[in-house]
């Protein structure tokens, strides 16, 4: 019977990620790392041998919609790939953090926003990363088209 219960128990303290962060961070330093955590997946997710280990959990939801209809693409790296595949994107942005650099818990839950950009195609996706214990459970975003082009300005 005891047995039993820490078998019953693996896949509870599995779900649970561990987190890599310390415990206090100036919310600055947890914006930039996240960021660049987002943009890590993105990158490591288009080689299919990586299996991102401690970037994504196993049940996060990935979505990219596009004109007006939602995209669920999978869960996990399943769901992390198949965003890659559609977004195509060859560079990025994020923005800084512009506010007060108060210290935080680095493993509580925050929100991340990055703009990924294929530029062949003028589309950018506008991606939303919800990180849990430095680790992405949730990312949705959308495609939009843009225009880009020099200002002309007479001085």
């Amino acid at each position: 019977m005891g047995a039993w219960l820490a078998l019953a128990a693996i896949p509870t303290m599995a779900a649970t990620p561990r987190c890599d962060l310390p415990e206090e961070l100036g919310m600055r330093e947890i914006d930039e790392l996240l960021s660049r955590r987002a943009v890590d997946l993105v990158r490591r997710a288009a080689d299919p041998m990586d299996r991102l280990t401690g970037l994504v959990a196993p049940s996060a939801p990935f979505d990219l919609g596009g004109g007006d209809v939602g995209r669920p693409l999978g869960k996990g790296t399943r769901g992390a790939r198949e965003l890659v595949r559609l977004m195509h994107a060859d560079s990025y942005r994020y923005l800084g953090w512009g506010y007060m650099n108060t210290p935080r818990d680095g493993c509580a839950r925050y929100e991340i926003n990055v703009e990924f950009t294929d530029s062949s195609t003028q589309t950018l996706s506008l991606m939303t990363f919800q990180f849990e214990a430095g680790v992405i459970v949730e990312a949705k975003g959308w495609q939009r088209s843009f225009q880009s082009g020099p200002l002309q300005i007479s001085r």
